[in-house]
C-alpha cells in the first residue's frame, strides 16, 4: 500500500511540473532561421535639388507566431543615412511608405518616437510609440494631417513587421528621398533587424543606395530666353513713369515687337523717354520654377520663380536710373545700373541726339554670355 501511495504522489508531481512546462515562457517572436530577404530595386538614385526620387525596398520572412501588445516585433527594416554633403541641412528629408503586404501588420517610425505606432501597441519599449497601427504621412497637399511625418534626411527610418502567425509574410515599401536642399551625394544602409524581446541574426546582406543629387537648373536664369522691353512710359501704369510691380504678369501687353523715338531733351533737365522690364526665364523657356526660389534682393519671399538680377548698359546719347520694386524710389541716373528681375529701368534722355544702344544682361556683371536678346514697343 505504501508503494501505491508513493507511485500516486509522484505520478501528481509529474502531473504539476508538465503543466509548469507548458505554461511558462513567453512566445517565441523570432523568425523562423534564416528565412529573411531584402532586396531593393535600385542601388542609385538621381534627382536634382528639391526634386523627390523613390526605391522600392522588399523584405520577407518567416513567422515564428503572432505577438502580443507586450512582445514587440518580429523584424526590423531600417534606413540610415551613412555620409552626407556638408551642405545638406534637416530640410531635407526621407520617407518610407507601405505599398503592399500579406500576412504582416506593418508599421513606421515618427520623428520622435511618440507620434509614431507600434504594430500592437506596445508603449515606447520598441521605439514605434503607442497606440494603433499607423503609417507615415505622405508629402505634398494630399498629406498634410495624420500619421508622422517625412523624417530628417539624417533620422533611421524603421518598419516594424510582426506576422499574422506562424506564416510566411513579405512586405514592399517605397523609400522616397524628398526635396533635398544640397546638391551631392547621399549614401544610405537598408538592412534588417530583430525585433523587440525577440533573438534572431538576419541572414539577408545589407544593402546600400546612393543618391546624387544635382543642381536644380529650373531656377538658373538663361540669357537665351529671357527678355527685356522698352515702352513710352504712356504704357505704364501710374503717375511716377515707372513700373511699381515688374512681375509681366500685367505687362502681357507691352511684350510686341516695335521701335521707340523720343525727343533729345536738354541736359540740363533729363526727361524720361522710356521704361523697361524684364522677363527673366530659364533654359526649358519658362518664368516657373520646378523649386522655390528665394530672390536675390534681400526682404522678398521665395517662390516658383526664375530670378536673377538684371545689368542695363546704355551707349551713346541717353542715361538709365533704377527703378525700387520695394521702395518706389529712383536711382541715381548712370550709363549702367543693376536691379532685381521684378525691377524696372528707366531710361532718360540726356538733351544728346543720336540712336542710344541698350544692351541687357542676365546677372550682375556685362558678359557676352549673358546678353538678353532685346525687343521694343512704342
Amino acid at each position: 500500500m505504501s508503494r501505491l501511495t508513493f507511485k500516486r504522489i509522484a505520478l501528481g508531481l509529474v502531473g504539476v511540473l508538465g503543466l509548469g512546462v507548458l505554461s511558462s515562457g513567453p512566445v517565441n517572436a523570432a523568425p523562423i532561421a534564416s528565412s529573411d530577404t531584402l532586396t531593393v530595386s535600385a542601388s542609385t538614385l538621381a534627382v536634382g535639388v528639391g526634386e523627390t526620387g523613390s526605391v522600392t525596398i522588399s523584405t520577407s520572412f518567416i513567422g515564428g507566431a503572432a505577438l502580443s501588445a507586450s512582445n514587440g516585433e518580429s523584424l526590423v527594416v531600417n534606413i540610415q543615412n551613412q555620409s552626407a554633403p556638408t551642405a545638406a541641412t534637416t530640410a531635407t528629408k526621407h520617407a518610407l511608405y507601405i505599398t503592399d503586404s500579406s500576412n504582416l501588420t506593418i508599421s513606421v517610425n515618427a520623428a520622435d518616437g511618440s507620434n509614431g505606432q507600434s504594430p500592437l501597441g506596445s508603449a515606447g519599449a520598441d521605439g514605434f510609440g503607442d497606440g494603433t497601427p499607423v503609417f507615415q504621412r505622405d508629402f505634398g497637399p494630399r498629406g498634410t494631417v495624420g500619421g508622422s511625418a517625412p523624417l530628417a534626411y539624417n533620422a533611421v527610418l524603421k518598419s516594424g513587421m510582426n506576422p499574422n502567425g506562424p506564416v510566411a509574410g513579405n512586405a514592399s515599401f517605397a523609400w522616397r528621398f524628398i526635396a533635398p536642399d544640397a546638391a551631392g551625394t547621399y549614401v544610405y544602409r537598408v538592412y534588417l533587424t530583430a525585433g523587440t524581446n525577440t533573438s534572431y541574426s538576419p541572414v539577408s546582406t545589407p544593402l546600400t543606395i546612393t543618391v546624387t543629387v544635382t543642381a536644380n537648373t529650373s531656377t538658373v536664369a538663361s540669357a537665351t530666353y529671357s527678355t527685356a522691353w522698352i515702352n513710352q512710359p504712356a504704357a505704364f501704369t501710374g503717375s511716377t513713369g515707372y513700373a511699381k510691380d515688374a512681375s509681366a504678369r500685367d505687362y502681357k501687353s507691352l511684350e510686341a515687337d516695335s521701335a521707340l523715338v523720343v525727343s533729345a531733351g536738354t541736359a540740363a533737365s533729363p526727361a524720361i523717354a522710356g521704361v523697361m522690364h524684364f522677363v527673366v526665364e530659364n533654359a526649358s523657356d519658362t518664368k516657373v520654377a520646378t523649386i522655390s526660389n528665394t530672390d536675390v534682393t534681400a526682404g522678398t519671399l521665395s517662390n516658383m520663380r526664375v530670378k536673377d538680377s538684371v545689368t542695363v548698359v546704355i551707349s551713346g546719347p541717353g542715361l538709365l536710373a533704377g527703378a525700387s520694386q520695394y521702395s518706389n524710389t529712383l536711382g541715381t541716373r548712370a550709363k549702367q545700373v543693376l536691379v532685381n528681375w521684378n525691377e524696372s529701368v528707366v531710361v532718360y534722355s540726356d538733351g544728346t541726339a543720336g540712336t542710344g544702344t541698350i544692351t541687357t544682361y542676365i546677372g550682375a556683371s556685362v558678359s557676352t554670355n549673358g546678353m538678353l536678346a532685346q525687343r521694343l514697343r512704342p
